[in-house]
């Protein structure tokens, strides 16, 4: 079977998807001295995960809906669970202001990329694209965790 190279313009928005992780990761760091800064970064770094959780299910909905004209209701509801969890996750950050929060984040968006990878309903330069991304925003997750804690 011949590989499908990923297309330049899905590449670059992609990759261009990293640098708010990478952004905000950086933020909680360089502000680390200013505990009010610091939580608006991390906040806006788990908002953001539970955005990129959202577009991901709906991602997942969109190949169901393509593939059938009656999808799966186990894809479809599983495609919904992630960016549930993801927005709890930043209710949570509000209630307990926990480091843990991040590593959950960060393990909830490789779970994804470990579905998406697995799936045949999805183009494959499209499971191929996923890596970089998924390794950027567990990056980021996993320095803020580290600096937050």
């Amino acid at each position: 079977m011949n590989k499908i190279p990923i297309p330049k313009t899905p590449l670059a928005l992609t990759l261009s998807g990293i640098l708010p992780f990478a952004g905000l990761a950086f933020a909680i760091w360089h502000w680390r001295g200013d505990i009010a800064l610091q939580q608006t970064a991390a906040l806006w770094l788990l908002v953001y995960g539970a955005v990129i959780a959202s577009f991901l299910g709906g991602v997942r909905w969109g190949a169901a809906m393509t593939k059938s004209d009656k999808p799966s209701a186990s894809t479809l509801a599983l495609a919904v669970l992630p960016p549930l969890i993801a927005w709890v996750l930043v209710g949570l950050f509000f209630r307990y202001l926990s480091a843990e929060i991040f590593l959950a984040m960060a393990v909830l968006l490789a779970l994804l990329y470990i579905w998406d990878r697995g799936s045949m309903s999805l183009q494959s330069w499209y499971r191929d694209l996923r890596i970089w991304p998924t390794m950027g925003a567990t990056a980021s997750l996993l320095a803020a965790y580290l600096l937050l804690r």
